[in-house]
């Protein structure tokens, strides 16, 4: 394990870009918190290149070096890590990993319930959703005009590491629609204005649920297309849930319904 005693050292300084978006972008590379996320990463086959450890807690990072043979690993002090890391968020662990890949083009067509996010801004909400994606044993994640990076730190570190475990594409609304009229998937989509019951709909099928920005939901571009638009009930005074609390009930409701 090499030791790395400055902020000034390259490496250390190429990993603190991947907070950014457009570090990871110009690396193609991720940043991984905390030991079960990257056990999970891990176990999915993504390539881990690097992981940071704290001098303090190095046995952590005994069980990955036989793991990861052509993996590099750095010893870093307490304060270098609360530098690399942004708080108390890692254990003592941080992986540095090749950007998986998220083409559409590349999605299983086989699966049964996916979900669709629009333009979904924060990364807890992204990680959530990812998180309650896998509880309930659904298909996968594509995101349509992405605003929120799938890869982002907190994304992951949300998810639990789910993120690694599902299949995840990113397109354009328009890409993303036909991809799901050629895959036959019936959409539901979700609107508070002309919208039918979403406990009224089946969805034992091939189902694409549809859910938008957590500041202005859909956009029209999910609109008419033979998409069927749907509703949670609300019986107080707000209007609408949370994206990733709309999101675990549809998903459960989704499930109830596979496995009745």
């Amino acid at each position: 394990m090499l030791p790395i005693t400055s902020l000034q050292n390259p490496r250390l300084k190429k990993a603190m870009r991947l907070h950014a978006s457009r570090g990871r972008k110009q690396q193609s590379r991720i940043i991984i918190f905390g030991q079960r996320e990257i056990g999970r990463a891990v176990d999915a086959g993504v390539n881990v290149v690097e992981i940071f450890v704290e001098e303090s807690v190095a046995e952590l990072a005994e069980p990955l070096v036989g793991q990861l043979p052509a993996c590099e690993f750095f010893s870093i002090s307490e304060a270098l890590m609360q530098r690399l890391q942004f708080g108390d968020r890692s254990e003592g662990l941080v992986a540095i990993a090749q950007r998986p890949e998220t083409n559409l083009a590349d999605f299983p067509t086989d699966r049964k319930a996916i979900v669709v996010l629009e333009q979904v801004e924060k990364p807890g909400n992204l990680g959530a959703i990812v998180r309650s994606i896998d509880a309930c044993g659904s298909g996968g994640l594509i995101l349509a005009d992405p605003k929120c990076d799938a890869f982002h730190p907190n994304a992951i570190r949300s998810s639990t590491g789910a993120t690694f475990d599902l299949p995840i594409a990113t397109g354009s609304s328009e890409d993303v629609q036909s991809w799901l009229a050629a895959q036959g998937y019936r959409v539901l989509t979700a609107f508070l204005e002309d919208a039918q019951d979403f406990f009224g709909q089946a969805l034992d099928g091939k189902v694409a649920i549809v859910l938008g920005n957590e500041a202005n939901g859909l956009t029209d571009a999910w609109r008419g297309n033979g998409f069927q638009p749907v509703k949670l009930p609300m019986n107080g005074i707000a209007d609408s849930l949370n994206v990733s609390v709309t999101a675990s009930v549809m998903l459960y409701e989704a499930m109830r319904q596979r496995q009745a």
